[in-house]
């Protein structure tokens, strides 16, 4: 019979935190919300089998009270996080007083390649994530809500035409001078701690995404018929001198 198909909207996965190569300082300000975030940086290291570029991996967790070991080896999906040592349910969902949801809402997966680069899209990041980043670099995260803030331009939506974005981050001199701006008088960009924090902070970020996730849903238009199907999938955006092309990197049925 007809049917129809919607796809609702497409997510840039590098507006997240990427735990499968998220440097220690990211997971540890990441998990704010635990007694103990230290030790679950340590942890999901662990499980993921990949600390950084010449840096040891933590010992690995005791994971006797469970009917499973540690996996040593990336994350498939962003919920994988539940099973590692010490993440609970509330600080992954979020508890009753949390605002704007658990640091589940934060992540991903993906590219799923540890030694490929941590980086996160500035353009397309939300305060929340930014706030992270921000915080590992030693600089203040109000200046993250600010750039959200001023990237919706004056209608103050984000994804309109009207929007101020970053089109190049190699002009770091631009982007430390917009966040000195951000950040008010008080904040001494000649700095040898400053300079040092803005480096870290630009060298986790980027301006493009290559990884999108969207969902499509198909359903009958059958009456009295609630039949319907979701796939979400992933794709890998490619660019080179010569071409431009779209890679399937994986997908599920909901």
């Amino acid at each position: 019979g007809e049917g129809r198909f919607d796809i609702p909207a497409i997510e840039d996965s590098g507006a997240r935190i990427d735990i499968n190569n998220a440097p220690r300082a990211v997971l540890v300000n990441l998990f704010t919300a635990a007694e103990n975030p230290g030790e679950i940086a340590d942890n999901v290291m662990a499980w993921r089998g990949y600390a950084g570029p010449n840096i040891p991996l933590p010992a690995v967790p005791d994971y006797s009270d469970t009917d499973y070991g540690n996996k040593n080896a990336p994350f498939d999906a962003a919920s994988e996080l539940l099973l590692v040592k010490g993440v609970t349910r509330e600080i992954y969902y979020g508890g009753p007083d949390s605002e704007g949801g658990g640091m589940g809402d934060l992540i991903t997966v993906y590219p799923k390649t540890p030694t490929e680069p941590f980086k996160v899209n500035l353009n397309t990041a939300s305060a929340q994530v930014l706030a992270v980043l921000f915080r590992s670099a030693g600089l203040d995260e109000a200046i993250a809500i600010k750039i959200v803030d001023d990237r919706g331009d004056a209608d103050r939506n984000l994804s309109t035409r009207d929007d101020n974005v970053f089109c190049r981050l190699d002009d770091f001199q631009a982007i430390q001078q917009f966040i000195k701006d951000e950040a008010g008088s008080g904040f001494d960009l000649g700095s040898a701690e400053a300079s040092t924090a803005l480096t870290v902070l630009c060298n986790w970020l980027t301006v493009k995404g290559d990884y999108f996730k969207f969902s499509s849903t198909g359903s009958l238009n059958r009456i009295r018929s609630n039949i319907s199907k979701t796939i979400t999938c992933i794709v890998k955006r490619n660019f080179s001198s010569s071409a431009y092309s779209t890679e399937l990197i994986g997908w599920i049925e909901d």
